[in-house]
């Protein structure tokens, strides 16, 4: 009742508005009325519009930069309506994978590789579709966004008759529910816009089964407890002052399985993965700023090999300083210019005042000799692991993976068989027996294994191939 209370003065005002109009009844009040009286009664309607659907009808607004955006547009593009609309887009691009979950569900003998997997929504406009037996207003829309005025910022606005906002909550947790169930089993991988302003869903694939990723000892179980561990004590944290946030750099040779190990541990905490290349030219301390704080939700963060990105930093702030005196104004100096963004910009966003809490972030590198002492602090990476070669363990449970379980005889047959190949050491010293010796990275055993998918005897005897 206090709604409508609230609303008189309005309504009376409204109804005063089209009494008046009486008082132009005259030949000087028709052309007045021809002039003005057209924008009146437009005004006088609108205010009524709009009053009327504050006091009646419940909305809500959605940007694609908000996740619950994709969650609606998933329900509406597996809704009959879509099915049926005679004004629809058709979606191919990768960009817009997320509202299509049919083609990631399909198995392999079902997918035509020359086909484009094709979804069809919607087109922008105004769309009624029904929920649980109500009516749903859609107004979608397309408006210009972004940097440079360049990149579409979609919208939505739902509507719904009854000013009570429960009905249109209730379709808005649907939507999630129905997002959260069609990712079941899958990892989403983020990356960020073109002009580096929002996080897009790029990939979507299943879960990675740890087991595939074979470490050193107990090294991917340690990570993953402490991970959880992390995940599981935020309160802690928060009693005692310390920023809730944990950092991890994975340092080793190119090729040994760091960033696999990343993705397998995003798919078991079922969590997702938000990679970004410290290196593109749109980034800047800003927007990497910008994009930190508004990481999706309950995803680990993705710094692949931050050494590059460093030295490159180091190399375009150098540059910076000291252009050289024979360019002229025709030169492209956008190798010399560039700088993505700046060391400091970087250590304010893992570990500053506006840095975002309850994030896991992963750095991976493969020199870390190279790294500032200032980015590898403790708070800023409080774990550090060496993914290093691959051990005899690692050779005999990546045979036995790809090979099943009843090739344990043979795996230890291939480990021998590794064990003989001699290779001149860097003084030209024959290299010992011990496997770390030879420098076999887990990439290249993977490579070896699916040469001979099927043939077992034939990988043992060709284990001298792994070094050519």
């Amino acid at each position: 009742m206090e709604r409508f209370k609230n609303a008189q003065p309005v309504v009376q005002w409204c109804m005063n508005s089209l009494k008046n109009l009486g008082k132009y009844a005259t030949p000087i009040g028709i052309i007045l009325y021809s002039e003005i009286g057209s924008s009146i009664v437009t005004s006088v309607a609108s205010t009524i519009k709009s009053v009327l659907g504050r006091l009646f009808m419940s909305r809500a607004f959605l940007t694609s930069k908000d996740e619950a955006f994709h969650w609606i547009m998933l329900w509406i593009s597996e809704n009959e309506y879509s099915s049926r609309a005679n004004h629809f887009s058709v979606l191919t691009s990768k960009t817009y994978f997320d509202f299509s979950t049919h083609f990631f569900n399909m198995s392999p003998s079902e997918k035509d590789k020359n086909k484009i997997p094709v979804k069809f929504v919607p087109s922008p406009g105004t769309h009624i579709v029904k929920f649980e037996g109500k009516y749903l207003i859609v107004k979608y829309s397309k408006q210009s966004g972004g940097s440079n005025n360049s990149e579409s910022d979609d919208q939505l606005i739902i509507s719904t008759i009854g000013y009570q906002p429960y009905f249109l909550r209730a379709f808005i947790t649907h939507c999630q529910e129905t997002y959260v169930k069609s990712k079941h089993g899958k990892t989403l991988i983020y990356v960020p816009d073109i002009y580096c302003d929002n996080w897009e869903p790029r990939i979507c694939r299943n879960k990675r089964d740890p087991s595939t990723v074979v470490l050193k000892s107990d090294l991917y179980e340690g990570i993953k407890t402490d991970a959880q561990e992390f995940l599981a004590n935020q309160s802690w944290y928060h009693r005692h002052g310390i920023p809730f946030r944990r950092g991890y750099l994975l340092h080793g040779p190119p090729g040994t399985g760091k960033s696999s190990a990343v993705v397998a541990l995003a798919g078991d905490l079922d969590m997702n993965i938000c990679m970004v290349n410290l290196t593109a030219k749109s980034l800047s301390d800003e927007k990497l700023s910008g994009l930190l704080l508004s990481t999706p939700y309950n995803s680990i963060i993705l710094l692949e090999d931050i050494d590059h990105a460093i030295e490159h930093t180091a190399k375009a702030s150098a540059n910076h300083k000291s252009i050289p005196e024979d360019v002229n104004d025709n030169d492209d100096l956008s190798d010399i210019m560039s700088s993505p963004i700046s060391l400091a910009g970087l250590l304010n966003c893992i570990d500053g005042v506006i840095a975002q809490e309850g994030r896991l972030v992963f750095m991976t590198t493969n020199s870390p000799h190279k790294l500032p002492e200032a980015l590898v602090r403790p708070g800023r990476v409080d774990v550090k692991h060496l993914v290093d070669y691959s051990d005899e363990e690692q050779c005999r449970k990546m045979f036995v993976n790809f090979y099943g379980e009843e090739s344990q005889e043979q795996a230890s047959r291939f480990v021998s068989a590794l064990k003989k190949v001699s290779l001149a050491g860097p003084l030209g010293h024959v290299g010992t027996g011990s496997i770390v010796d030879k420098k076999i990275t887990t990439a290249q055993l993977q490579g070896h294994f699916l040469i001979y998918k099927d043939k077992a005897e034939e990988a043992i005897r060709n284990a001298d191939r792994l070094f050519v």
